[in-house]
C-alpha cells in the first residue's frame, strides 16, 4: 500500500468538516464530507472493501475580524471548539464508492463577550456517492466526481446549520516516485430551513503536495481557500456573515499493518470577512484510519 494515501484521505476530511455554522457574528465554512483512497484507486475504496476513519479536530480563535483586520480582545471574545468525526466508506464496485459520515461536538464554545454559547451535541449526516471516471495508470493519474446530500441531525444552527447538496471533485497526478501533487474542489448548496434561513453556500479549494518522508512516514502540505457566502433569513442577506480564508494545513502520516495514525495543524494566513465576526486563530487534531 502507498503510505501516504491515508494522509490524503484525512486531509480532504478537515478541510470539510464544519465545526461551527454562521449566525450572528460567527462564520465557518468546514462542509461535511470526505474523499476516500483505496490501495491503488486513490479516489475511490477497492470493490467490496471498507475504511473507517475517526477524527477529533480542535479549533481555537480569540479575536473579532473587519475584512481582513483583526481587532482588539476588548471584550475577552474567544472560540473554543471539539469535535469528532466519523466516516465510513463501502467499496460498492471498482470505479463506485459511497460515504457515509456523522459528526458530533463534545463542546463548543463561543464567547462573544456580551453573550456566550456553551452546547454540545450531535452535528450533521452526510450521504456521498464517488465515480472515479478517469484512471490512466500509464500516466499515474486518475479523477473523481461525488454528488451527495447533508442532512443536520438537530435544529440547533450553531450544531447543524441547515441542509445542503454536496459536488465534489478530486484530480490525482504522481509526479515522481512518492511525490504527488492533489487538487480537490469541493461545494454544497444550502437549502432554505423551514423558517426561510439559509447558512450560506461554501466553495473549498485544496492543493495538496505529498511525498514520503521515511519508511511509512507520510508527509503533506495543503494550501486551501475557503469561500462562503452571506446566510440569508428571509430573503435577505445577513451582515455580519460570510468570509473567503486561506489556510496552510501541514499534516504527518504514520501507516501501521491495517491502520494508520495522522496528525495535522492548520493556519489560517489571510482572513477576509463580512461585516465584524469572530474567527479562528488555528486548528488541530488527529486521525485513526482503519481499512477493512
Amino acid at each position: 500500500m502507498r503510505y501516504y494515501i491515508p494522509a490524503l484521505i484525512v486531509l480532504i476530511i478537515i478541510s470539510n468538516i464544519k465545526l461551527y455554522s454562521q449566525c450572528a457574528c460567527c462564520s465557518a465554512a468546514f462542509s461535511g464530507s470526505a474523499l476516500a483512497a483505496g490501495t491503488s484507486n486513490v479516489g475511490v475504496l477497492k470493490e467490496g472493501s471498507i475504511r473507517a476513519i475517526n477524527v477529533y479536530r480542535f479549533l481555537y480563535g480569540n479575536n473579532f475580524y473587519r475584512g481582513i483586520e483583526s481587532l482588539d480582545n476588548l471584550y475577552g471574545e474567544s472560540l473554543n471548539i471539539h469535535f469528532l468525526g466519523t466516516n465510513i466508506g463501502y467499496g460498492l464496485t471498482k470505479d463506485i464508492t459511497i460515504d457515509f459520515e456523522l459528526g458530533s461536538f463534545p463542546a463548543k464554545n463561543l464567547d462573544y463577550g456580551y453573550t456566550n454559547d456553551k452546547i454540545s451535541g450531535l452535528g450533521v449526516a452526510s450521504l456521498i456517492g464517488k465515480w472515479n471516471f478517469f484512471n490512466d495508470r500509464n500516466t499515474k493519474q486518475e479523477a473523481t466526481l461525488g454528488i451527495g446530500y447533508r442532512q443536520p441531525i438537530t435544529e440547533n444552527l450553531i450544531l447543524s446549520g441547515t441542509s445542503g447538496i454536496i459536488a465534489q471533485l478530486f484530480y490525482f497526478l504522481n509526479i515522481h516516485e512518492d511525490v504527488n501533487l492533489i487538487l480537490f474542489i469541493r461545494g454544497e448548496k444550502s437549502l432554505e430551513n423551514s423558517n426561510d434561513y439559509s447558512q450560506g453556500d461554501n466553495v473549498v479549494s485544496s492543493i495538496f503536495a505529498s511525498t514520503l518522508l521515511a519508511d511509512k512516514l507520510a508527509g503533506i502540505l495543503e494550501l486551501r481557500y475557503d469561500y462562503l457566502s452571506k446566510a440569508k433569513d428571509n430573503t435577505s442577506d445577513l451582515i455580519n456573515t460570510g468570509r473567503g480564508t486561506f489556510y496552510l494545513v501541514p499534516q504527518l502520516n504514520y501507516a501501521f499493518d491495517g491502520f494508520s495514525l495522522s496528525t495535522f495543524f492548520e493556519l489560517p494566513i489571510h482572513r477576509n470577512y463580512n461585516g465584524v465576526q469572530l474567527g479562528e486563530r488555528f486548528g488541530s487534531g488527529i486521525a485513526l484510519i482503519f481499512m477493512i
